[in-house]
C-alpha cells in the first residue's frame, strides 16, 4: 500500500491516571456518534478535555465536567503548547 493515503476518523481517549489509551474508529464526528462511545469508556462526573468541536458540547448535560482546550501551535523547539479556556 505504499503511496496510498488512507483516511479514517478516530475518537481517542487517554486515561492519565491508568496510563491507558482507547482509540475507536468512527464514521463521523457527530455528538450522536461520539457521546455513546465516551459514555461506554468514561465514568460520569470526570473531567473530559476536548477541543471546541460541537459534537462534545452536550458532555455537561450527560454528567461530565467539560474543559475546552484551544490548541495553538507554536514553532518553538517543535513543542505544541495548549491554552486552556474555562
Amino acid at each position: 500500500m505504499y503511496g496510498m493515503r488512507l483516511i479514517c476518523k478516530v475518537l481517542g481517549m487517554w486515561d492519565a491516571t491508568h496510563k491507558k489509551l482507547v482509540v475507536v474508529r468512527i464514521p463521523d464526528r457527530s455528538g450522536s456518534t461520539m457521546i455513546p462511545i465516551i459514555k461506554c469508556f468514561c465514568h460520569r462526573g470526570i473531567r473530559i478535555d476536548t477541543d471546541g468541536w460541537q459534537g462534545y458540547l452536550t458532555l455537561p448535560v450527560e454528567g461530565y465536567q467539560h474543559l475546552i482546550v484551544i490548541h495553538k501551535q507554536y514553532h518553538t523547539s517543535g513543542i505544541m503548547r495548549k491554552r486552556i479556556v474555562y
